[in-house]
């Protein structure tokens, strides 16, 4: 019986002591050490009528603008408005906080199952400072990682971009 609690005190600590590395290591896992972000911009995009709302974070000038139109009433003079500006520090809290949600591994298309005529859409782009681009759309829904991301866009800004 002696045996059997010891060995039963012993598992617990080995899981305790396996727990507590686990949760140390995972630290280092919330930073942000991807490629460097020149721009981020996200669009909403309403079916009926088409409106569109495009919110662009210029890492480069550390300013958050947005603009929106109808297409068919687009002018080449539409550009977009600076809503806010933010700090070096604001961007690598921005960057980590979305990372830790997965915010940088969407990708492709995202689409219910059935059919829906009726709602609205997004579009991601992540332009990177080498020049290359990650892309994600979504017709109807939002994936999760997407939605965790609120609060990241929502400190930076200053508004609800997401």
């Amino acid at each position: 019986m002696k045996n059997l609690k010891l060995k039963a005190t012993i598992a617990v600590l080995l899981t305790l002591a396996l727990f507590s590395i686990c949760l140390g290591g995972c630290n280092g896992n919330d930073e942000y050490k991807g490629k460097p972000i020149e721009k981020i911009t996200y669009t909403t995009i309403k079916y009926f009528g088409g409106y569109r709302t495009f919110h662009i974070i210029d890492f480069e000038n550390n300013t958050y603008s947005t603009f929106g139109y109808f297409p068919y009433k687009r002018d080449a003079d539409d550009v977009p408005e600076i809503k806010s500006t933010f700090t070096d520090e604001q961007e690598i809290a921005f960057l980590n906080s979305a990372y830790k949600v997965g915010f940088f591994k969407l990708e492709g298309e995202y689409k219910p199952d059935a059919d829906v005529s009726d709602g609205g859409g997004w579009e991601l782009e992540i332009l990177y400072t080498d020049g290359t681009k990650k892309a994600a759309t979504g017709k109807n829904i939002r994936p999760q990682e997407l939605q965790d991301s609120r609060n990241s866009f929502e400190e930076l800004c200053g508004v609800k971009v997401v």
